[in-house]
């Protein structure tokens, strides 16, 4: 929803837009807002995209309100000045530090269990079908990708995340005729292209990026599997 409500709002306006690359999860497809806690976020994005996942009467309220919504920013006055300052140097280059609690275990645990519903997948599928309904109406490219992960993570994965997200992901490249990198358990890449279970290193991050500009490069047409 996130994703296709940011799109709409971009695209509605004047743009040179010609590739967008978007990252795909399998997990994704039946991911909970709710449980997530990631209310908050949708709220933030309603000044500019008019949309809310919950568009109930009350958080419709709370999202229009600037006393609701600078509560939370107010958070950010009590940071140490000098994390904001190593911020401010830094976040104009690609920063792919660990995140708390990166053990594999727990971060395939956390979006494929505690994230997850198979309820909730009819849903999110429709939400991402019409963001590439979107992007073709504005003959864009799109191309999905499955970023890889360490064989750790791979372990402790929901099976049934892993079964739903595969099918669905592939039916939506097929019938959309749209690229496709899965790299699930990839053997292209190597402990150091990580820095924690699911996340790339700096290595592993420039190793995707050029598979995909070769993809670019060589024309390639539709739902491309490469180094499974």
């Amino acid at each position: 929803f996130h994703f296709y409500a940011i799109l709409k709002t971009i695209l509605e306006k004047k743009n040179s837009i010609k590739l967008i690359i978007l990252g795909v999860d399998y997990d994704l497809l039946g991911y909970d807002y709710r449980i997530a806690n990631t209310m908050w976020l949708d709220r933030n994005y309603y000044k500019n995209t008019k949309m809310l996942y919950d568009s109930s009467f009350t958080n419709k309220i709370i999202a229009s309100s600037h006393f609701f919504q600078s509560n939370r920013d107010f958070s950010y006055l009590t940071i140490e000045k000098s994390i904001i300052s190593n911020y401010s140097e830094n976040n104009e280059h690609l920063n792919f530090n660990p995140v708390e609690g990166g053990n594999p275990k727990n971060r395939a645990i956390e979006p494929s269990f505690q994230k997850f519903d198979t309820i909730l997948v009819e849903t999110n599928t429709m939400y991402l079908q019409e963001l590439i309904y979107l992007v073709k109406q504005k003959k864009i490219n799109l191309i999905l990708v499955n970023l890889p992960k360490k064989n750790e993570y791979y372990k402790h994965y929901n099976k049934k995340a892993l079964e739903v997200g595969k099918k669905q992901l592939k039916m939506l490249a097929n019938s959309n005729q749209l690229i496709f990198f899965d790299f699930w358990e990839s053997n292209f890449f190597s402990y150091e292209d990580f820095n924690d279970g699911d996340h790339l290193s700096n290595l592993g991050a420039q190793k995707v990026i050029s598979i995909i500009e070769d993809s670019i490069n060589n024309e390639q047409s539709h739902n491309v599997k490469l180094y499974k």
